[in-house]
């Protein structure tokens, strides 16, 4: 038996299409949608909504932590509520589907300035979001490989730039994604 899998992912979603598609041969779809954040994740739910799947991950990219010029840190509390309002239109636009969140990946910003702060505020919308999924119900997926210590994430699984994952990179984000998948 076959299901769905749809993943909604930031900048990476291409190459992450491509390789969780090989890994699962014909057991999962994935459905890559870039830009907008979360409000693009809202858009392609609505969009969507006719598809029957059995699990649904759904993983933002470092955009929706950052005004639009990338320049600031939004509030904590804003991307909570903003990730909490995408995962309940989910469940109730696929109410017989098991909702998982993708935890927001660290970065290593080549920008000190913007470094610290952004590690310290993904750390903590990780830590409340997973209450958030476990007060509703919902699967969360933990991307343990890519932080290297409270404070810092895994060298060497970015690219030069610091905010896009290298090969290897995307090999343990894959790991990870399917381990969730099979929890």
């Amino acid at each position: 038996m076959t299901f769905k899998l749809i993943v909604f992912t930031s900048s990476h979603g291409r190459e992450l299409k491509t390789a969780i598609e090989e890994k699962t041969m014909d057991k999962v779809d994935v459905i890559w949608k870039s830009g907008d954040g979360c409000i693009g994740v809202q858009r392609s739910l609505k969009s969507h909504e006719s598809i029957e799947t059995k699990t649904i991950i759904i993983h933002i990219g470092h955009n929706d932590l950052v005004d639009k010029n990338g320049e600031q840190v939004r509030h904590q509390n804003r991307v909570i509520g903003d990730v909490t309002k995408m995962l309940k239109m989910a469940e109730n636009l696929f109410p017989s589907s098991q909702i998982v969140y993708s935890e927001i990946l660290p970065r290593c910003d080549t920008r000190k300035w913007l470094a610290q702060p952004y590690l310290k505020k993904t750390r903590y919308i990780n830590s409340c979001l997973l209450k958030v999924c476990r007060q509703n119900g919902w699967g969360i997926i933990p991307h343990k490989a890519f932080w290297m210590s409270r404070r810092a994430a895994t060298p060497g699984y970015f690219r030069e730039d610091g905010l896009h994952m290298n090969a290897r990179g995307r090999a343990a984000f894959v790991r990870e994604i399917l381990s969730g998948l099979d929890s």
